[in-house]
């Protein structure tokens, strides 16, 4: 019985962290967005960003783009869209980096859909 009602809660709080992600999403869309391109070489509007997702070949965490992003992330970006929301202006960075941090936050489920992303378990 004990191990039924842990699995209960186990997925109860699973859900509460998909529920809190998709928001998060959903946010990402509703809000003005960083002039982040979707297409190859487009300048960013001379807004700094920076990528504070996990590092992968041609796109290192925490680098600092101001003429457009390179075109690894731009191709990761349009193959799985999670990238895009951590792609953020340098400005923001203080409070992403404290939203990275907490456990269940729409910004550290993102990074961690980008790292299974990454490792091939897309989920």
């Amino acid at each position: 019985m004990e191990n039924e009602n842990m699995e209960t809660e186990d997925m109860e709080v699973g859900n509460e962290i998909s529920e809190e992600a998709r928001r998060y999403e959903e946010d990402l869309e509703m809000e003005d967005p960083p002039p982040v391109s979707l297409g190859k070489g487009t300048d960013t509007g001379g807004t700094a960003l920076i990528y504070i997702g996990p590092s992968f070949p041609g796109a290192k965490r925490y680098t600092v783009y101001t003429g457009g992003l390179p075109e690894a992330l731009e191709e990761k970006i349009e193959a799985a869209p999670i990238f895009r929301g951590l792609v953020v202006p340098v400005e923001r960075l203080a409070g992403a980096n404290v939203e990275l941090s907490r456990s269940g936050s729409g910004l550290s489920i993102l990074y961690q859909k980008a790292q299974e992303t990454l490792a091939g378990r897309e989920g």
